[in-house]
């Protein structure tokens, strides 16, 4: 991915925050966007982003100046220009062999960012995690090039998914090929102190079980997969040692196959699982809250249930106790929907897009620091660019977004 699309992520980014510092330095227009790294050639593609507290936002990208992925940060102030007391193309975290993809990045809960990627420097896919201070400098205890998650199973590792907490430190779970025909999931805890305390599997039964993802809500430690392709089931750790506290359950028996799970907290000790549903030939996107190590309580659907394919893109923790869900369906020009998500129930879909192309280029989303959430999406409506809408925590675009028309407002044009 060229250049100029990592400039449209990192833009979204910023807007979607609600970064409220000085805005001199933004450019306000759509066809020149703030330049990210602006001494290199190469090509660069953001996977992941944190914000810092203060309207600014941490970068981590793929960066093939070397001839390969490297993964690389920058952290980007409020005002739209780069941290001087970063390196100024940009701070290098791993700079192995081969490419490094797929970045996870999450905030410590102080001052610190963790970072983790799939590294393809030795014969089979590896994940590697880094601990990057807000400074732009990599923490003590942390190997040159990372920490390598696992070093006794030699199967290929899946990309991670990472949660954190700033007492328990990191939780990183991921798909684990245990043979060609199936698959088990596998986790680690980085301690605060940058010491890998364990790494075991998490669920390796005969069935193969995949697409895991992970939760930290309030020193409760949970994650979900799917396993035989259509069961979605969930767990809680015991995380001083990664063993299970009490087995996993079962939250649906329906999932759409090869579809992702999507999980985040819900702000009272349990979590949130989304889920592609399919059922009589039909799909829909599924809401259930676990709490207490058992399914808790179905909170309903997102929208009618349809026989067009259904991609979810996310389920993001607004902080006030509510999520929203964000999810897309049809063939050729998506609808985009989001859903406000409580304690209870699933609310009204809002529609915010008639035209996306999700297919080629997945939506994002993200808080936008008032409760309310905004979404980025390739508009085909608008000839192939990017386009975002925000919705405010009443539900309802506000009017210098929704100003375009139905798909939103130009975030970046071509």
């Amino acid at each position: 991915m060229k250049t100029v699309l990592l400039r449209v992520l990192v833009l979204f980014l910023f807007v979607s925050l609600g970064a409220r510092a000085a805005h001199a330095d933004w450019s306000h227009d759509p066809r020149v966007p703030n330049p990210l790294i602006p001494n290199t050639s190469s090509d660069q593609r953001v996977d992941a982003a944190v914000p810092d507290g203060n309207g600014g936002v941490y970068v981590f990208f793929e960066d093939d100046r070397n001839g390969n992925k490297d993964v690389f940060g920058m952290h980007v102030l409020a005002n739209g220009t780069d941290d001087p007391g970063w390196p100024l193309n940009g701070l290098a975290i791993c700079t192995a062999a081969g490419d490094q993809t797929a970045i996870k990045a999450v905030s410590d809960g102080g001052v610190g960012i963790w970072v983790v990627w799939n590294d393809n420097r030795s014969v089979a896919a590896r994940n590697y995690a880094s601990h990057v201070d807000g400074v732009g400098t990599i923490q003590a205890g942390i190997p040159a090039n990372g920490l390598l998650l696992d070093s006794t199973r030699l199967n290929a590792q899946g990309p991670p998914q990472i949660a954190a907490d700033v007492a328990t430190g990191l939780f990183v779970v991921w798909q684990y090929a245990f043979t060609n025909v199936d698959s088990d999931i596998y986790g680690a805890r980085v301690g605060t102190n940058n010491a890998l305390l364990w790494s075991v599997a998490l669920a390796s039964s005969s069935a193969p079980q995949a697409t895991p993802v992970c939760d930290i809500t309030q020193n409760d430690w949970h994650f979900a997969y799917v396993e035989n392709t259509t069961s979605v089931l969930a767990a809680r750790l015991t995380y001083s040692n990664g063993g299970l506290n009490g087995l996993p359950v079962t939250i649906s028996s329906s999932a759409n196959p090869g579809a992702p799970v999507r999980m985040c907290p819900d702000g009272q000790g349990g979590s949130l699982i989304a889920w592609v549903n399919f059922s009589g030939g039909v799909r829909d996107v599924g809401v259930y809250r676990y709490f207490g190590g058992q399914p808790y309580q179905f909170l309903g659907f997102g929208g009618p249930p349809t026989a067009n394919p259904v991609t979810l893109t996310d389920i993001i923790y607004n902080g006030s106790l509510n999520a929203w869900l964000l999810w897309s369906t049809g063939v050729t020009g998506q609808a985009v929907y989001v859903n406000s998500v409580t304690r209870n129930s699933v609310g009204a879909p809002s529609q915010i897009a008639t035209g996306a192309d999700v297919s080629t280029v997945p939506a994002l989303a993200a808080s936008d620091g008032t409760g309310g959430v905004v979404a980025a999406y390739n508009s085909i409506t608008y000839s192939d660019q990017v386009a975002g809408a925000r919705v405010l925590v009443s539900n309802a675009e506000p009017p210098m977004w929704n100003s375009y028309g139905p798909d939103g407002q130009f975030i970046l044009q071509n």
